[in-house]
């Protein structure tokens, strides 16, 4: 009890509690960041999968193979250009840098939007940095905090400008969905910019690789197939649980969705706060289909609610959790590197020679 009673203390940028755990909540981050700088130049395995395909894109004869492996939108390569035009070793510091800066970011927009201030305000930078998804982002090379960075610089979704951020948050589309679908029912104008610039960007992509727009919508199927058959490995999932009570695929995919729409209709309806309905959509985007430990850094707007309207007891709950996983943290953060490395060299000549 005196415990709880300690986390709970009332609102103070000079509580001792507060100031106590941001200063255990620190060693904690710097020891995550020297774990993800390990890892990132072992091997950086996401980033050296985005490195290949584009570079196996830029040769025309060899695009089509490099789309057909891809489950990004075309999009997301003109983004990556301007970081991997100067080769390898440079896209991986340019992608260091870029991740740290979407925390940083993601820090200061939603320390505004949430009005944090004081203890609150840094507990917010060390708890997101403690994180295992965010030390897996920025070790591997993943774009999962450039997309909730680009959804909350997009956040209220009301100006031109706002409206190209969320075109680049669609980057990984699964991490984002329901923020769109949110938006095709309440403001479909905001969706006007993101799907031309899919639609353009995407005609150019078949006419760089000279596929003809069947073969696009083959891709495509293929691409969602993919996707579904991921789903009963990944950590968030629904199907995790829905496989402990029927093995039938057809229920475990009906079920998902109807719990999926339930909930999704229930943060519409009952949550009026808007930065609080961004926060859940973003968390509603785990439960459906794959999701990887990396990409719980959507919670990222949840940790900031949490600090505003609550004591500290949630937050510290939800970075606990969110620091180990004790489905992944194993195979992830310890024989995933050394393995991935390995992985990285022995693809890194094969890619480079086919692409040549």
């Amino acid at each position: 009890m005196f415990i709880s009673a300690w986390l709970n203390q009332r609102k103070s940028s000079g509580d001792f509690a507060g100031w106590t755990l941001l200063v255990i909540a620190l060693a904690w981050a710097g020891f995550r960041f020297v774990r993800s700088l390990q890892i990132l130049f072992a091997g950086s395995h996401d980033l050296y999968t985005y490195y290949s395909l584009w570079y196996v894109m830029c040769d025309r004869e060899m695009a089509d193979i490099a789309l057909r492996q891809s489950l990004y939108l075309p999009h997301t390569w003109v983004f990556l250009t301007p970081l991997f035009v100067f080769g390898w070793p440079v896209a991986r510091i340019l992608v260091l840098l870029l991740n740290l800066g979407c925390v940083g970011f993601l820090w200061w927009r939603l320390s505004a939007l949430a009005n944090l201030r004081g203890v609150r305000k840094g507990l917010l930078l060390v708890f997101s940095l403690g994180w295992l998804s965010t030390g897996l982002v920025i070790g591997l090379g993943n774009l999962a905090l450039v997309c909730v960075a680009d959804v909350v610089a997009a956040y209220p979704f009301q100006s031109a400008p706002n409206h190209v951020f969320l075109a680049f948050s669609a980057m990984k589309q699964t991490l984002v969905f329901p923020v769109f679908l949110q938006l095709l029912l309440r403001k479909p104008k905001a969706l006007i910019i993101p799907f031309g610039i899919f639609a353009v960007s995407g005609v150019v992509a078949l006419i760089w690789a000279r596929l003809t727009p069947l073969e696009a919508i083959t891709m495509a199927r293929d691409a969602l197939s993919a996707v579904g058959s991921w789903t009963q490995f990944d950590h968030t999932c629904l199907r995790r649980i829905l496989v402990l009570f029927t093995s039938n695929p057809l229920w475990i995919g009906l079920l998902n969705w109807i719990i999926w729409f339930a909930l999704f209709g229930a943060c519409l309806r009952f949550l009026r706060d808007p930065l609080s309905q961004l926060a859940a959509l973003m968390l509603l985007s785990l439960l459906p289909v794959y999701h990887n430990t990396y990409d719980m850094v959507a919670a990222f707007p949840v940790l900031a609610v949490f600090l505003r309207r609550w004591g500290m007891i949630p937050p510290v709950l939800l970075t606990l959790g969110l620091s180990s996983n004790l489905a992944a943290s194993s195979t992830c953060l310890t024989s995933r590197p050394a393995a991935n490395a390995s992985e990285a060299s022995s693809a890194r000549p094969r890619m480079m020679q086919s692409a040549r």
